[in-house]
């Protein structure tokens, strides 16, 4: 069964270019079996399409998607599809796109390396990154400028101002720090540092900072005023009567008039000369025996005395008055001695408390007179005094009181617990602190944490840097670790250059394989493009065959696309490139006998160069058995024709009368006619397939004209060279497709457009010989003949 590559005899393509699906039969099936086409040779001009071609195929082997080419293998009509078991692979595309992803040379600062396969990728890699880190190197470089804003201790912006400021303030004189020692009674100030800073600022009081300072100066006083030897304090045993009541029946009492007794005169002249209080104490006093003198007038109290007198007092003072002034006596209050309070001297209420107790002992005295005064007289109606205020004194002496009580279990629990009472106080003074740096705190956290945020991007910065250098360092040393067939290479190259010295490959110190040019260093400005295209070709085969075995290279089978191989290169690497070129499609082609190659060119000379070498090679094919013939075509209008005999043989034909008017010597009129115009198309078309350039071009080149031979040579040409484009230039800018006869060559004698067509003819020989024989194979011995003629004549022709 025929494998996909062996089946395919053309594609279908559809571009931009190939705005319809084309149809293309590279390969159509021979008309003598066993004979296969397996070479299609393609000639088109710039723009006809073959780029289009080559990038098809490369998709189509890539699997790209979405594509810019379709592009589908045929067998006939019917599409094939090369899956990955046929070997989609072994499609390997040459073109200027090969060229510049798989060999790239390089300047590695003191000479030329040479990139390739998978190393271009990776140094391309590698530049990317270098960008992206150099890139990277700025934005680290401005955040640490951003960053260095946070870490200047005398600038806003940084944390460590607002931090220095809050120790400042808690270090001050009378400050958290120096009444924290006081607290602890220690003479060294509390230590400032970071986690006190956090926890002061961090607070949230319940208190106002007026409320927090009004007990912390109530409870330090307390504190400040206990020691080791300090006594529990007894509790307050003083209660204060029940005023109102007492002043609601002393009101009513006073306002009563009890009955007088039924008197005699003497007892009636008595009570108005005595009150019933100086009665009463008369009584009590007489009552008493062992009174015997009188404590008023000093006199001797007799019993008959004393007997008469008590009986009139009794009279008096019947039981009716006594039970009133009993009552009485019961509504008067008892006044408050402060010496009671003394224990309580340090307390901050004492002196409170005696003020109040004043005013109340003066409230409680006029009461006490009021009552007396009723006790004097009860036979007459009272008035009780509002003004003597003994509510209000009562009240307010009541809420010192309470005041007091509360102190004194306050300063009991202090002295109880004074531990509890230093945490409480520095509590206090952590809140009071709190309020006193409460706006730097919030200041230093805003710039803590814009710090923080620059701190981390920088640290994010710059572990993506080293990320970067990181795979850097990795894509290097796969780039150092990439490993070629450098011998294979160099051989390739000493079959190009006819020289192992010209141009080499060697792996150095690096790692890196430098070129070497008759084994000195070159600098990548000194590498020419053709040199550059020969090591992309040589390297083109390498790769083919690098997985093969060394003994059967090429013999897996192989599907080549090979677009304009040799008109990129110098002129004087033209006879090796084809010559390696045909060496290598031998082997290619007669490796595997199904392998298919894909060659296009817009050179017409290469068309017939390439033409040549693959009759050869189908030729030695074909002795062995393994039938590799081939096709010319020529790809125009967007699709595939037979290359012309017409367009095949015009060149030829042109030559051959050249040669034929240079060795005739007799004259022909017709050809001596256009002769001229035969010549410069001859001309033109070498120098523009050979070259790229025109004829004048050619002449003010030197680096052409150093191909030639010899000096002598060289000096005739370029003179000669003059007089043959004289004029050439306006013809071709004015369009004249016509002889130009008229104004060159009709004023040149047949002899003379003789010798010009010999030097011609000696031109094209000098500078590549192979090329004119393999159209003028009979003229070898005239050209030889003819070009030693013109070095012989050390250039006098020159002259004429």
């Amino acid at each position: 069964m025929a494998t996909a590559i062996e089946s395919i005899t053309g594609i279908s393509i559809s571009s931009d270019y190939f705005s319809n699906m084309a149809t293309l039969e590279f390969f159509p099936t021979h008309p003598k079996p066993p004979k296969v086409n397996r070479v299609a040779l393609l000639y088109g001009k710039n723009g006809s399409g073959k780029s289009t071609i080559a990038q098809g195929f490369r998709e189509y082997r890539d699997s790209v998607n979405p594509r810019t080419v379709t592009l589908n293998p045929l067998n006939g009509a019917t599409n094939i599809k090369v899956s990955p078991s046929g070997k989609p692979e072994k499609f390997y595309i040459y073109d200027e796109n090969y060229i510049s992803s798989r060999v790239k040379v390089s300047n590695s600062g003191l000479d030329a390396i040479v990139l390739f396969g998978e190393q271009v990728s990776l140094e391309r890699q590698i530049a990317e990154i270098e960008k992206k880190i150099a890139d990277k190197k700025k934005e680290v470089s401005d955040q640490n400028d951003e960053c260095l804003k946070f870490q200047d201790s005398k600038d806003v912006l940084s944390p460590d101002y607002w931090r220095a400021t809050i120790c400042d303030t808690l270090r001050e004189k009378n400050g958290w720090a120096d009444i924290g020692s006081k607290i602890k009674r220690q003479k060294v100030k509390l230590a400032v540092n970071d986690a006190e800073i956090s926890k002061i600022g961090k607070l949230s009081p319940a208190k106002k900072i007026d409320q927090l300072r009004s007990d912390f100066d109530s409870l330090y006083a307390r504190f400040s005023s206990i020691d080791a030897d300090t006594a529990l304090l007894p509790n307050n045993t003083f209660h204060l009567p029940d005023v109102v009541s007492l002043e609601n029946r002393t009101t009513s009492l006073l306002s009563q008039a009890i009955d007088k007794p039924k008197l005699t005169q003497r007892e009636q002249e008595i009570l108005k000369l005595f009150n019933l209080s100086c009665i009463t104490d008369s009584k009590r006093f007489l009552s008493d025996e062992q009174n015997i003198i009188c404590d008023r007038c000093l006199q001797p109290i007799d019993t008959d005395y004393r007997t008469e007198a008590l009986q009139r007092i009794k009279k008096i003072l019947n039981r009716e008055v006594e039970e009133f002034k009993s009552v009485l006596v019961k509504l008067q209050i008892q006044e408050v001695d402060e010496k009671i309070f003394l224990p309580f001297n340090e307390l901050p209420s004492f002196k409170a408390l005696c003020a109040k107790i004043g005013f109340y002992n003066k409230a409680v005295c006029a009461h006490n007179n009021a009552i007396q005064a009723k006790i004097d007289e009860p036979f007459t109606p009272h008035n009780y005094d509002a003004s003597f205020q003994l509510k209000d004194a009562t009240s307010s002496l009541s809420i010192v009181l309470t005041d007091l009580d509360n102190e004194i279990v306050e300063f009991n629990r202090v002295v109880k617990d004074i531990s509890e009472t230093q945490k409480t106080l520095l509590c206090l003074n952590d809140n009071i602190a709190h309020y006193t740096i409460e706006k730097s705190f919030a200041t230093f956290l805003a710039q803590q944490t814009e710090k923080n945020v620059a701190d981390a991007k920088r640290q994010k910065l710059l572990a993506e840097q080293t990320l970067l250098e990181q795979k850097k360092t990795e894509l290097d040393l796969q780039r150092k670790n990439y490993r070629i067939a450098a011998d294979e290479i160099n051989d390739s190259l000493r079959y190009i250059f006819f020289s192992d010295k010209r141009l080499t490959i060697e792996l150095g110190q690096d790692q890196l394989y430098h070129l070497k040019s008759n084994g000195v260093a070159v600098w990548p400005d000194k590498v020419s493009c053709g040199e550059r295209n020969a090591i992309a070709l040589s390297y083109y085969f390498t790769e083919i065959a690098k997985d093969m075995d060394a003994n059967a290279k090429y013999s897996d089978e192989l599907f080549l696309v090979i677009d304009d191989p040799i008109s990129s290169f110098d002129i004087e690497n033209r006879i090796g490139i084809l010559s390696f070129l045909r060496w290598k499609l031998d082997q290619v082609l007669d490796g595997s006998p199904t392998t298919k190659v894909l060659l296009m060119t817009h050179d017409v000379s290469v068309v017939f160069d390439l033409e040549k070498a693959l009759q050869e090679i189908s030729e030695h094919c074909e002795k062995k058995s393994c039938y590799a013939e081939f096709k010319v075509f020529q790809i125009e209008n967007k699709s595939l024709h037979d290359f012309s005999k017409k367009s095949r043989n015009e060149y030829t034909h042109l030559l051959q009368m050249v040669y034929q008017f240079a060795k005739e010597n007799d004259s022909n009129d017709d050809l001596d006619l256009v002769i001229g115009n035969v010549m410069r198309r001859v001309l033109e078309t070498f120098t523009s397939f050979s070259f790229k350039k025109g004829i004048n071009d050619v002449r003010l080149e030197d680096k052409y004209l150093a191909l030639l031979p010899d000096d002598a040579t060289r000096t005739y040409y370029q003179n000669l060279m003059y007089r043959l484009v004289l004029n050439t230039e306006s013809h071709a800018e004015e369009g004249i497709e016509a002889a130009p006869e008229t104004s060159f060559w009709s004023h040149l004698s047949s002899a003379e457009k003789e010798r010009t067509a010999k030097d011609i003819l000696c031109f094209i020989y000098c500078l590549n010989g192979p090329h004119l024989l393999s159209h003028l194979p009979e003229a070898e011995t005239d050209l030889k003949k003819w070009s030693s003629a013109i070095k012989s004549s050390n250039g006098s022709n020159s002259k004429t």
